[in-house]
């Protein structure tokens, strides 16, 4: 029983000490590097028991009481995705709009629109026309660019009405889950970096969740990429979006 609950991350074991401060048990900012631009930024970072505190409070949209989430294994796709950041000096306010407007954002190449992209999910055929709006990029990494062209790729022509997609802005947490139902739109939206967006339904959203509760590898820090199925964990997402582990998982602290 005990076991269950550790698993679940419902119950931490902390040692209190001197060195044991309100940064590590509630929440602080701590400095870190950069890897993109080489500088020194500032990050909020969470605290044990507020980890605690917002997995319980983990918001479910508002929905039919006898939802059902419906994943067709052998069709649709879960994608893992970064909007946000929690450096103080980028902060905006896309995530706050996604989540008040029912959308997940990417912000690459943002001043073009890619309606202009053929809508296809052959990759070579993709890779060979995204390409041509990076020849006017100086100074671009060959591998930096291989991935946004793939994130693109993925964003606005791989991925699926019915796919899931799990969101975080720092690879340790998930902060929403969401199903997608809607094709690829431009928006120019006063306050807002980003001008990609997909229209989705959020499942879960404004919470913080461990990313091992669902899946056995850890988050890289690219702007979206498919999960390996193989070792996603099908049961421990339905019972959490479904509700039969919802109330364990959120409400027993």
């Amino acid at each position: 029983m005990l076991k269950h609950y550790i698993d679940n991350n419902q119950i931490v074991f902390v040692t209190f000490h001197k060195n044991f401060k309100y940064d590590d048990f509630i929440e602080g900012i701590k400095t870190i590097l950069d890897k993109e631009t080489g500088n020194l930024v500032n990050i909020v970072r969470n605290g044990i028991l507020k980890d605690l505190s917002k997995l319980a409070y983990s918001e479910l949209q508002k929905r039919d009481s006898n939802y059902k989430l419906n994943f067709d294994k052998t069709k649709n796709k879960i994608f893992k995705m970064s909007i946000g950041t929690k450096s103080l000096e980028k902060d905006d306010l896309t995530l706050s709009y996604c989540f008040e407007k029912n959308y997940i954002a990417l912000d690459l190449l943002s001043n073009i629109d890619y309606s202009i992209i053929e809508n296809t999910e052959d990759w070579d055929k993709a890779r060979e026309e995204l390409s041509r709006f990076y020849q006017y990029e100086e100074n671009v990494d060959e591998d930096k660019k291989r991935l946004e062209i793939q994130s693109i790729y993925f964003f606005k022509n791989y991925m699926k009405s019915d796919d899931i997609v799990l969101v975080s802005n720092d690879n340790e947490k998930i902060i929403g889950i969401a199903k997608v139902n809607g094709w690829y739109e431009f928006k120019d939206v006063v306050g807002i970096r980003f001008n990609h967006f997909r229209k989705v339904d959020w499942l879960v959203k404004s919470c913080s969740i461990p990313v091992e509760l669902f899946y056995k590898r850890k988050f890289s820090s690219h702007n979206i990429y498919e999960l390996d199925k193989s070792i996603f964990n099908f049961e421990n997402l339905y019972d959490f979006i479904n509700g039969k582990n919802y109330k364990k998982l959120c409400s027993n602290y």
